[in-house]
């Protein structure tokens, strides 16, 4: 009879960027999987050898010792920060501003060691912005 056909539309790239490469090292991993979908566009690490190493396994171009330098990166749309338990807080809410033209932000757990850290991640929410802690 008749066949259906599906006009399948090619979905553009997420551009991620991973702020830490301990850990950070397994996000760059998975994202590497979903390199169909995914475009590793920046790597940020304290140690520059480290990173390096990560940009040559992924073809990451843009490496950097700063996190902001990262959150600057033209057309990012989304964030992992893996770091220390006692940055995620600050560098979630430093990726705050920039989720506005960004898809989501995610830190590894736990997202804040305090009260008044929580309160801060809290005022994410009010202004409809998305976190994910995993």
């Amino acid at each position: 009879m008749f066949e259906k056909t599906v006009a399948t539309l090619p979905l553009p790239k997420i551009k991620v960027g991973v702020i830490g490469v301990g850990i950070g090292a397994e996000h760059l991993e998975c994202y590497h999987r979903l390199s169909d979908r995914v475009e590793i566009v920046s790597i940020c690490n304290l140690n520059p050898e480290r990173s390096a190493v990560q940009s040559a396994l992924y073809g990451t171009e843009h490496i950097c010792t700063d996190y902001r330098d990262l959150l600057a990166f033209p057309g990012l749309e989304a964030v992992s920060v893996c770091v220390p338990n006692d940055l995620h807080a600050e560098m979630s809410v430093a990726v705050h501003p920039k989720l506005s033209a960004f898809s989501c932000g995610g830190a590894d757990k736990p997202p804040c060691q305090d009260v008044s850290e929580d309160q801060n991640i809290s005022l994410m929410k009010f202004h409809q912005k998305k976190l994910l802690s995993g």
